[in-house]
C-alpha cells in the first residue's frame, strides 16, 4: 500500500495522476490522507466509511463488485480496532428512495464485509457531495478514490466533511 499525506501546497494534479498510474502498474493499493487543517484526526472516536453502490443498485453489497471497497473496509476496521472508534457504513441512495424500507443492517453486507455487529449502517438520500455535507460528523471519513484523483476535488470533499478524509484505491488483491 502506498500512503501519501496530502499537502495542498505540495501536491498537484500531475502528482496524484502519476501516483495513481504507478500503483495500478505495481498492483498495490493507495491511500491519500487529506488532513483537515483545523480538526486533524479529532478525537479519534468516529469514522464514516462511505460505500458507493453501482448505478441503479440500492444494496451496498453490490459495491463489492466494483473492486474498490476492500481496502476501504480494512482501513475502517483497523481504525475501529486501534482507536476503539464507532464506525458508520454510509451509502447514498437516489432522491425519492424510501429509506425506511431499507434494512438498517442488511445481512448480505455483514458477511462479505465481516463487519463487527457494532458497525452502524446509514443510507443518505441524495447525491454524494450533498450527503457528505449532511452526514453525521466524524473524525475521519474513508472514501473510495475517484478514477482521476484531482487535488481540488479532494480539498472540496475535506471541506464538505469538516474532517480529515482518507481517500482509498484498492489494488484488487486485498
Amino acid at each position: 500500500v502506498l500512503v501519501i499525506p496530502y499537502d495542498e501546497e505540495h501536491i498537484e494534479r500531475a502528482d496524484t495522476q502519476r501516483y495513481a498510474e504507478a500503483v495500478q502498474q505495481l498492483g498495490v493499493g493507495m491511500l491519500i490522507i487529506a488532513m483537515h487543517p483545523k480538526a486533524g484526526f479529532g478525537e479519534r472516536k468516529r469514522v464514516n466509511l462511505w460505500v458507493r453502490t453501482p448505478p441503479g443498485e440500492l444494496d451496498a453489497v453490490a459495491a463489492f463488485s466494483t473492486g474498490n471497497l476492500n481496502l476501504n473496509l480494512l482501513t475502517g476496521y483497523r481504525l475501529l480496532r486501534r482507536w476503539g472508534a464507532d464506525v458508520r457504513l454510509i451509502s447514498c441512495v437516489p432522491d425519492g428512495t424510501d429509506v425506511d424500507a431499507l434494512p438498517a443492517s442488511p445481512p448480505p453486507l455483514r458477511d462479505p464485509a465481516r463487519s463487527p455487529p457494532a458497525v452502524m449502517r446509514i443510507a443518505m438520500v441524495g447525491g454524494f457531495e450533498e450527503s457528505l455535507a449532511d452526514a453525521p460528523i466524524a473524525d475521519v471519513n474513508i472514501i473510495g478514490m475517484p478514477p482521476s484523483p484531482d487535488p481540488e476535488l479532494l480539498k472540496r470533499w475535506v471541506g464538505l466533511a469538516h474532517a480529515t478524509c482518507i481517500f482509498v484505491r484498492d489494488s484488487g488483491r486485498e
